[in-house]
């Protein structure tokens, strides 16, 4: 479920930008890229789909060309996804068992920009909705209004700092949230050591069965590359 969850995030991510006029829709999707690609930031969230919510803690860090990241699911059986870079490593101890994926680059676990805007403001308005706070910061909230009856509507915090994303929410025709995600706290920037982002897991046991995927086979079967979702995607 988390791992739809920060697909869904990225998603979000790009849906800032839709509706916006273009020399503006430019200067924020370069902002909001730089936002998720280059800062360091350690936190909690929690996603929800419907009656269902899980939460999570992240720490995300970039050195130079290196990205790692660590999500720590926080309810239920414990579950931990470590990205290197390319690789990604999910690790679920009450099977006993790890796969080994290969990203691409184009389904990021948390959210990074993918840059493609076009067309999109055909299908949806947006405006401003005042200011709030989320986490603790300042946030300018805006809804996107779609077009026409085949599209949800989306509802976004976007931090006035730091141009992240901290809540999104899809709505439905009578405005209600049906899924969505929210940063209960967030630290952004400063440094972040090697430490917090290694797993608490070793595989070093035999007892360990250990499954490795190449990238296509990964997107092909695991839903949290393509996210199905019952309502035409962003990029459509």
């Amino acid at each position: 479920m988390i791992r739809v969850a920060v697909a869904w995030i990225a998603l979000m991510q790009c849906s800032f930008v839709i509706a916006q006029p273009r020399d503006e829709a430019t200067a924020l999707l370069d902002a909001v890229y730089q936002a998720t690609r280059k800062l360091n930031y350690s936190g909690v969230f929690v996603y929800q789909n419907g009656t269902q919510t899980e939460s999570a803690c992240i720490v995300h860090r970039v050195d130079g060309s290196n990205i790692q990241e660590r999500i720590e699911i926080l309810d239920g059986s414990p579950r931990e996804v470590v990205r290197v870079n390319d690789e990604v490593r999910c690790y679920s101890p009450a099977t006993m068992s790890v796969r080994i994926e290969k990203n691409t680059g184009d389904r990021p676990l948390l959210p990074i920009l993918s840059g493609n805007i076009k067309g999109l403001t055909d299908h949806y308005r947006i405006r401003a909705a005042g200011t709030d706070r989320v986490a603790g910061n300042q946030c300018q909230v805006l809804v996107l209004e779609p077009k026409d009856a085949f599209r949800y509507g989306h509802k976004l915090w976007i931090d006035v700092a730091s141009k992240m994303v901290l809540k999104a929410q899809t709505l439905d025709a009578a405005q209600l949230p049906i899924e969505g995600f929210s940063f209960t706290h967030i630290e952004i920037g400063g440094a972040i050591s090697a430490d917090r982002l290694r797993s608490r897991f070793t595989v070093a046991s035999r007892e360990w069965q250990v499954e490795e995927r190449n990238a296509m086979a990964a997107k092909a079967a695991n839903p949290a590359w393509t996210l199905n979702r019952p309502h035409p995607d962003f990029s459509t």
